[in-house]
């Protein structure tokens, strides 16, 4: 990662690294241009596990959105809408689409009862370990 001076702070991709570029290289405003970039790829990968597994859960949610969250992965509300976690941009890619389908079975099952489990079983077989796998490993996800 390069820090480079720049009228905004702003981040791309530049020959396989991540270039930061800000007038301001204190470290906060470096994490915020940083956050604000991995938040707008997160929602772009999230959006397309969403679409590809909307139609194998049977619903579609209302509106897709990216947070900064503490402490969990994804919520959904009431009203259809699904919220997730910027730091799964930074998981495997298996694993950030385990949490859209956990969420979209949530737009049917507001629970985690055996019906929840058996529908997001029936769109990931394999769901477990990759729930696993983020217990054990999600906490090192961040910057």
């Amino acid at each position: 990662m390069y820090h480079m001076p720049g009228e905004a702070a702003s981040v791309m991709m530049r020959d396989g690294e991540l270039c930061v570029f800000a007038a301001d290289v204190s470290r906060e405003s470096v994490r915020a241009a940083l956050i604000a970039w991995y938040s707008q790829e997160a929602l772009r990968e999230l959006e397309a596990a969403v679409n590809r597994y909307a139609p194998k859960v049977g619903i579609a949610p209302v509106r897709v959105t990216v947070r900064d969250m503490r402490s969990r992965w994804g919520s959904c509300s009431s009203k259809g809408n699904l919220s997730f976690n910027w730091k799964l941009v930074m998981a495997p890619e298996v694993i950030l689409r385990y949490v859209a389908v956990h969420e979209l079975c949530h737009l049917v099952e507001l629970n985690h009862s055996q019906d929840f489990w058996e529908l997001v079983a029936s769109a990931m077989p394999d769901y477990a370990a990759h729930r696993d796998w983020l217990k054990a490993n999600g906490n090192n996800l961040g910057i």
